[in-house]
C-alpha cells in the first residue's frame, strides 16, 4: 500500500538538484566595461570638451538659419513675392523638398566626400541660396533659389550629430543630447526674433529673414576654423 507513495519520493530524491537563483540580476558593476550609462567623472569629462560645445554652436546656428527661413516662408511668399494665399505655401514645399533630396544625396554618396567637404559645400550653398532669396526681385527665380537653399542645409544637421556620436563614442547618448538640445534653443529665440524685426516700422520680412544668412555666414567661418584641412595640427585635435 504504501509502495506508491514511497516510489515517487525516491524518485524526486535521485532527481539533480535545481540550480539556485541569483539572489540579485545580474548587473556588471560601474566601470566594468560594459555599455551602459556613462560614468559620472566621464560625463565631466565630455563636458570639458571644447569640441563638444562647438558643436552645439554650430547646431544653434544652423536651426536659427534652418527654422527661421522655414517657419516664416509661406507669409513671405504672400508679402513679398506677391503670391496668393493659396499659392504661397509652395515655397515650403521647396524648401523641405530641397533640403530631402539633399540629405538622400548625402546618404548615397556619404562615403566619397569628408565631413569637413560635406559641411563647407552645404554652407556654402545654403548663404548663396539665403542671399538669393531674398535679394532678387523676380518670383520665379526666388522660387529656385528656395529649393536651392533647402539642398544646401539638407546635410548639416545629420553630419554635425553625426560627428558629436563618432567623436564622442563613450558619452555618444549624452553628446547628442546636449547637441540636439542646442538646437531645439535655437527655435523660440529666432522665431521671436525674426517677428520682432520683421513689425512695421524696423525691418521688413525680406531683410529679417535675409539678416539668418549671418547665422550661416557664422557657423561657415566655424567649420573652417575648427575642421581642418586632413593632417593639420587642428584637424587631428578636432578628431578628423
Amino acid at each position: 500500500v504504501l509502495a506508491p507513495l514511497v516510489a515517487p519520493a525516491s524518485a524526486e530524491a535521485s532527481a539533480p538538484a535545481a540550480a539556485p537563483m541569483p539572489a540579485t540580476p545580474a548587473v556588471p558593476p560601474p566601470g566594468a566595461g560594459g555599455r551602459g550609462a556613462p560614468e559620472p567623472l566621464e560625463q565631466r569629462r565630455l563636458l570639458g570638451e571644447p569640441l563638444l560645445w562647438l558643436l552645439a554652436v554650430g547646431i544653434f546656428l544652423y536651426v536659427a538659419a534652418e527654422m527661421g527661413t522655414a517657419g516664416w516662408l509661406a507669409k513671405f511668399g504672400e508679402t513679398e513675392l506677391g503670391l496668393s494665399r493659396g499659392l504661397a505655401p509652395i515655397c515650403l514645399t521647396l524648401f523641405w523638398g530641397g533640403l530631402g533630396v539633399s540629405r538622400g544625396v548625402i546618404g548615397l554618396g556619404k562615403a566619397r566626400w569628408s565631413d569637413r567637404a560635406v559641411l563647407i559645400g552645404s554652407l556654402v550653398v545654403s548663404l548663396a541660396g539665403q542671399i538669393l532669396v531674398f535679394t532678387l526681385a523676380s518670383p520665379a527665380l526666388a522660387l529656385i533659389a528656395i529649393a536651392l537653399t533647402g539642398f544646401g542645409m539638407g546635410a548639416v544637421w545629420p553630419t554635425l550629430v553625426a560627428l558629436a556620436a563618432v567623436r564622442f563614442r563613450r558619452s555618444s547618448g549624452t553628446a547628442v543630447g546636449i547637441v540636439v538640445a542646442a538646437g531645439a534653443a535655437a527655435v523660440p529665440i529666432v522665431q521671436y526674433l525674426v517677428g520682432q524685426l520683421s513689425r512695421p516700422g524696423r525691418l521688413s520680412l525680406r531683410h529679417a529673414l535675409l539678416s539668418l544668412s549671418v547665422a550661416t555666414a557664422l557657423n561657415l567661418v566655424l567649420v573652417l576654423a575648427v575642421f581642418r584641412p586632413p593632417g593639420s595640427r587642428s584637424s587631428r585635435a578636432a578628431g578628423r
